[in-house]
């Protein structure tokens, strides 16, 4: 006769002593307790509300609700400091333009939804 799983309703092998589905450990049956009459336990006892959703750990889009969510690093800013070239233009001249280059951008990593491409 099959040991079914108080837990999840499961029926294991006999020499079973945890469930091969839910992992519950199986309570030694007393001598004294008669297992022809046992009867199976078929329904699954609901899942407690606290307990974490497989998809909690899942980003979603806020916009569409997506889970195809990627991270993107972009740079923002310009290329070009304008008050620098002034400076540069005035104390140089056409070549001090070259001082407006200006190397510093700010790296910015995001969520973006690869299906409405909504940034967050």
């Amino acid at each position: 006769m099959p040991k079914i799983c108080p837990t999840c309703g499961y029926q294991n092998v006999d020499d079973n002593d945890y469930c091969a589905s839910c992992g519950s450990k199986f309570a030694p049956i007393p001598q004294s307790q008669n297992i022809v009459n046992a009867v199976p336990v078929t329904q699954v006892p609901p899942k407690d509300a606290s307990a974490p959703k497989e998809d909690d750990d899942v980003i979603h889009c806020p916009n569409c609700g997506s889970k195809n969510v990627n991270f993107v690093t972009s740079e923002t800013g310009t290329d070009f400091d304008k008050s620098n070239a002034c400076c540069g233009y005035i104390l140089l001249g056409p070549l001090g333009l070259l001082c407006g280059i200006n190397d510093k951008k700010a790296i910015k990593t995001v969520r973006k939804c690869m299906k409405c491409g909504h940034v967050f």
